[in-house]
């Protein structure tokens, strides 16, 4: 039952709480507590760049999001050096508040692997954007946008909000990035452009949620929708 009240959860969210969450029960997933420093990465052989895997347990902010490829079956994809795309990488913060938010524990979330595998697909696009090459109102394709069609497709994209904020200093500007996704709050991107070998990471403060409502398919000469539109 608690699977299922998880599954509506995620697909009607639309707003994140502000409030910060914990997340040890998901940071025990990786057997590693919340406050312990993250262990040295050993890079083997002539290689000289990190993986995903190994950047994000160097950083030692990207447990969560470890625990979570993990229980999809997706760390040994993240660990290929040859991988190449833009990772949107929410950090334990995003999760913790996810968590919060949903009103679940870490272990029914990473019990949810088929919702975890579309959840964290949505966050790799196989181009690679760094922050400058963004504009407002690009749509960013998504590893569920392979398969897509229709409304579907759509739903499978990201969307950039670019915005340029006046500092004190009224000849000072910064540009602030935001990806919007298609089920819920906006996340800023709080770290960008971190080289992962071939993959460019962008930190994100939320994670992003797709819209996964079943899509109808559409019938020539019918209304939208199983009794029309109203």
């Amino acid at each position: 039952m608690k699977g299922a009240v998880l599954l509506v959860a995620m697909l009607g969210v639309a707003h994140y709480a502000a409030a910060t969450g914990d997340i040890h029960d998901l940071l025990n997933k990786q057997h590693m507590p919340s406050s312990a420093p993250a262990p040295p990465v050993v890079v083997s052989g002539p290689r000289q760049c990190l993986t995903v895997p190994e950047l994000a347990t160097a950083d030692g902010n990207f447990t969560a999001l470890l625990a979570a490829a993990k229980a999809a079956g997706l760390d040994g994809v993240l660990a290929d050096p040859e991988l190449s795309g833009t990772l949107f990488a929410p950090t334990d913060a995003a999760f913790a508040k996810l968590l919060k938010v949903l009103g679940v524990s870490a272990d029914e979330l990473l019990a949810q692997k088929d919702l975890l595998v579309k959840v964290l697909s949505y966050h790799f696009s196989p181009a690679v954007y760094t922050t400058a090459q963004m504009y407002d109102g690009q749509k960013l394709p998504t590893l569920l946008s392979a398969d897509a069609t229709g409304a579907a497709f759509t739903a499978s994209l990201l969307t950039v909000d670019k915005v340029k904020a006046m500092e004190f200093h009224p000849y000072q500007q910064t540009t602030e990035v935001s990806i919007i996704p298609s089920g819920g709050a906006p996340a800023a991107i709080i770290k960008p452009d971190i080289p992962a070998c071939k993959v460019l990471v962008q930190v994100v403060d939320a994670v992003l949620i797709p819209d996964l409502t079943p899509k109808e398919p559409a019938i020539a000469g019918m209304p939208s929708g199983i009794y029309g539109k109203h």
